[in-house]
């Protein structure tokens, strides 16, 4: 399996998962433990995901949790990178709740990974250029073809819309009520808000916000993949609720996985 970044790096390991070509955004997770809950983060949405931890599956993967369900330790129904980038892959899997392997759940789901890549000099690339774009594929397969046959999410639109919830979902907690405003939100916010004592309506980021606003006590905007200011319709309805809204507000945002609360007078979009 080969990993090429745009800047003509190119490195070769072995395949685990599915085999197939991939594309999308390189990226890094520093995470010492939790490649579940990172794999299925939907802000790695469209990215090929580098593990810098040099140990990654040793403690497998739990049973596939129940449709519509938010249970812990995964943040979304599905494993969310276009890729993954590992040094050392353990396919022999040790943990009382592991009912699968890595490599396993990743080739169900049809994702490619790579191990025996030297992410140590792989991620120094990537902090000294930045984010690039780059491509996983067979060795046996021509960049040309992989270029053009590889899987991928377009960062502009289409990714926003396949990390939004179709409808609102509701989670009974208590009195209080929080709406959701969800472009990518992991499923961890939901959890929060509800041990904390509050009802949470998790609504997606295409719906009508002045309507559902009326309804609740306080809003959230949660994270997403990509780029915030790509969101222009969502943008737009946050400027007008901020236009109408009480000067005692406070608005809640998460951006790239960076939490920031604002007011009124102090939001600039």
């Amino acid at each position: 399996m080969k990993l090429v970044l745009e800047d003509g790096t190119e490195m070769t390991g072995t395949a685990f998962g599915a085999v197939e070509p991939a594309a999308g955004e390189v990226v890094f997770n520093t995470g010492m433990a939790g490649y579940i809950e990172t794999l299925t983060d939907p802000s790695y949405r469209g990215q090929i995901l580098v593990c810098t931890y040099p140990l990654i599956g040793n403690y497998g993967v739990p049973a596939a949790r129940p449709r519509e369900s938010i249970d812990r330790p995964y943040e979304s129904s599905q494993i969310q990178v276009q890729g993954l980038v590992v040094q050392h892959y353990v396919s022999d899997h040790s943990h009382c709740a592991a009912k699968r392997s890595l490599g396993a759940w990743l080739e169900g789901e049809e994702v490619p990974a790579v191990t025996g890549i030297d992410t140590r000099t792989l991620t120094r690339r990537l902090r000294e250029h930045g984010t690039m774009a780059g491509w996983l594929f067979p060795s046996e397969m021509e960049l040309s073809r992989a270029r053009e046959e590889a899987a991928r999410v377009e960062m502009k639109k289409e990714v926003f819309e396949l990390v939004s919830p179709p409808r609102a979902i509701d989670y009974e907690g208590g009195a209080l009520k929080i709406a959701l405003v969800d472009v990518g939100a992991k499923d961890n916010m939901v959890r929060s808000l509800l041990e904390r004592g509050v009802s949470v309506r998790r609504i997606p980021w295409t719906a009508n916000l002045s309507e559902e606003v009326s309804k609740a006590d306080g809003v959230v905007i949660g994270n997403c993949p990509g780029d915030p200011r790509d969101l222009d319709a969502l943008v737009d309805q946050v400027r007008g609720l901020l236009a109408v809204g009480s000067e005692n507000w406070t608005l809640s945002v998460t951006v790239r996985r960076s939490h920031y609360c604002f007011t009124p007078g102090s939001l600039r979009i």
